[in-house]
């Protein structure tokens, strides 16, 4: 439905452009025709590049945070499972793309100088997928402390039934909408990412970074949080599409008034990261920070998994670990032997922790977030993309028959009088209202204006864009 809406309305802009042509074609020579034979291919090469795009919409959600962060469990708990590599010191290296997929499936790039095993593996579980990752990324970084010059940074593709997308999570996207985790290199591995291609299209994704809350070295953080910003920035991400998530939140639970403690060092951590981001002219909102202790909510899902073997390691390590997350009023009543905790014991543990972790709340901040930014974040960035593209090209185009002076005077008027009729024509079809589940609209907010004119000899290219209210 919403593609063949859009179908329509390119169709009309086609029709448009073809009348506008050939008025324009009676004010030039036959000589000269085929210079708008160029012009077609810029203009259709672009229209058709926006309707692939939009036939293929995703939502990409990018991760990023200060070493030690507990990065690399936000995106295990973002995917329901354990599949990246979490270690004590710096792991993360190269990039990690999560693609949505009833499969799972890990494809790991041949890059140049690439000393570990590469090529497509299917249908494997979260532990080969994870030792697979492990494998890569002591490779990669093993060489790079040897001082290797040659070898390029790993680049892999997992596909995995993202947890965001199960039956069971309240997002629900829009039919042909997908989803895809970018897990970005550590902050010391920071000079990969400024090469990486894929990255160009991800300015306009969801960018989660994490922070520690158990780092104490404030001297340590400030340079940390730098690093946050200084790779934001080489992206491009946008301010309003940052969320910062306060990670190991836990540290307070012992306190008296826990909550107490816990926003009040979230004023203070985010007045500092304020100073960080006004340097560089970016804001952030109070709405865009988030708790979490990342790790047990985490095992609470994991306990409630299908597999028994699974169940029984999550619940081990939790009580392990984080048994003083579990209320009293739980905790009182199980058996001290783990193996005598009963399925209906397990569930209400899991379900106590992912509370009093914040997972609850975290998930749900994150789904609305994502609801009621969805057009913003998904269609925009397309619209966007075919507005630059084109306008590059036309601007390239323009600058080269000026300075050949292919038309004449004569015709500038005309060609000008036209063009402004065919901008009101234009604006009328792509200015579409659209409502889609949860999508208000795709081009609600977006007017585009295309104006040809000629100043003397000279061809000028404009865009102008206006926004409704």
């Amino acid at each position: 439905m919403l593609l063949k809406y859009i179908d329509r309305e390119v169709k009309k802009i086609k029709r448009e452009w073809q009348t506008h042509r050939r008025k324009i074609a009676k004010q030039i020579s036959p000589s000269q025709r085929a210079i708008l034979t160029e012009l077609d291919d810029i203009f259709f090469n672009a229209i058709n590049k926006l309707l692939v795009d939009l036939q293929s919409p995703t939502l990409t959600i990018v991760t990023t945070g200060t070493t030690s962060s507990g990065k690399s469990t936000l995106v295990n708990l973002l995917c329901g499972a354990e599949i990246i590599p979490v270690a004590v010191q710096e792991m993360s290296a190269g990039l990690v793309t999560i693609e949505y997929n009833q499969n799972t499936a890990i494809h790991i790039d041949r890059t140049p100088g690439a000393l570990w095993e590469c090529g497509d593996w299917y249908n494997i579980s979260d532990r080969e997928i994870s030792d697979r990752l492990t494998g890569v990324m002591n490779g990669y970084l093993e060489a790079k402390y040897n001082g290797s010059i040659d070898i390029s940074y790993p680049q892999i593709r997992i596909e995995y039934p993202i947890r965001l997308l199960s039956p069971d999570s309240r997002l629900q996207l829009p039919e042909g909408i997908k989803l895809r985790i970018v897990d970005l290199p550590g902050l010391s591995h920071q000079e990969d990412i400024e090469n990486l291609s894929l990255l160009k299209t991800c300015n306009r994704a969801l960018f989660l970074v994490t922070y520690n809350s158990a780092e104490t070295d404030r001297q340590k953080v400030n340079m940390l949080l730098q690093g946050v910003v200084e790779q934001l920035k080489i992206i491009g991400g946008l301010s309003k599409n940052m969320w910062f998530i306060f990670n190991r939140i836990n540290v307070f639970h012992s306190d008296k008034d826990r909550v107490a403690s816990e926003e009040k060092f979230i004023d203070q951590t985010k007045s500092e990261i304020d100073k960080l981001l006004t340097n560089h002219h970016l804001q952030i909102e109070p709405n865009q920070v988030a708790k979490i202790s990342t790790m047990p909510a985490l095992l609470s899902l994991l306990m409630s998994s299908k597999d028994e073997n699974k169940r029984t390691e999550a619940a081990s390590r939790l009580d392990r670990n984080f048994n003083f997350l579990i209320p009293d009023d739980i905790a009182n009543n199980l058996p001290i032997n783990l193996a005598k905790w009963s399925p209906a014991e397990c569930d209400r543990v899991a379900a106590a922790i992912w509370d009093v972790s914040y997972g609850k709340e975290f998930d749900r901040l994150l789904i609305d977030n994502i609801q009621t930014n969805l057009t913003d974040l998904i269609f925009l960035p397309i619209i966007r993309d075919f507005e630059q593209g084109l306008c590059l090209e036309i601007g390239k185009w323009a600058d080269k028959i000026s300075k050949e002076n292919i038309i004449e005077a004569a015709s500038i008027d005309y060609v000008k009088t036209q063009s402004d009729r065919l901008l009101s024509r234009i604006d009328r079809a792509v200015k579409i209202s659209i409502k889609f589940r949860r999508i208000p609209t795709i081009f609600k907010r977006l007017g585009i204006y295309w104006l040809i004119w000629f100043d003397n000899s000279t061809l000028i290219f404009s865009r102008r864009r206006k926004f409704d209210k």
